[in-house]
């Protein structure tokens, strides 16, 4: 077996496990890595296919080592980008309020206290000045905090916009002159 053959034959090993592990696993961090091992694969058949004229004396194709080089910075910034996303993905998910409507309190939140959907200590603010009143006038509890920011019962409200990355062109902070 000649190392043609054996960097083949791992080439294709390493397609087969990153296409599994793209297509099976649920958590995003192994796809990121069989995506990874995926085009790792892929590269070395490119490495491969660059080899092919070499038993009979001719150099090795430059086109595919080219193709695998620039291959390697996109893959490196592919990577970069989807680990950023998931960890920004995981921050968001982190700060969102718990489900009041599930029954689970509040992250920090004191074991037997009230949940944060639980009735408002203190007076409530009543109905709306020459607003119906009675059971059929829609009105809504003034203890349900989801309520009184627009949102139907049960419904989560909408988490705060993540700032950006880079702030926009006006709001750069002007540079340390120090």
């Amino acid at each position: 077996m000649n190392a043609a053959t054996l960097f083949g034959l791992l080439g294709a090993a390493l397609v087969g496990i990153g296409l599994h592990e793209v297509i099976t696993h649920p958590r995003p961090l192994r796809r990121i890595l069989g995506f990874n091992l995926l085009g790792g694969g892929i590269f070395l058949v490119f490495g491969v296919v660059a080899r092919r004229g070499a038993g009979a004396g001719f150099g090795g194709d430059p086109v595919p080592q080219a193709m695998v080089i620039t291959g390697l910075v996109v893959a490196f910034a592919a990577t970069a980008l989807a680990v950023a996303l998931l960890l920004r993905l995981a921050g968001a998910a982190d700060r969102q309020p718990a489900d009041p409507a599930a029954g689970a309190p509040a992250p920090g939140a004191t074991p037997g206290a009230p949940h944060a959907a639980g009735p408002s200590p203190g007076p409530s603010p009543g109905p709306l000045p020459g607003a119906p009143s009675g059971p059929s006038s829609g009105a809504v509890p003034a203890g349900d905090p989801g309520m009184r920011r627009g949102l139907s019962p049960g419904a989560r409200p909408i988490p705060p916009p993540i700032p950006p990355l880079i702030p926009p062109r006006g709001e750069r902070p002007a540079p340390d002159t120090a």
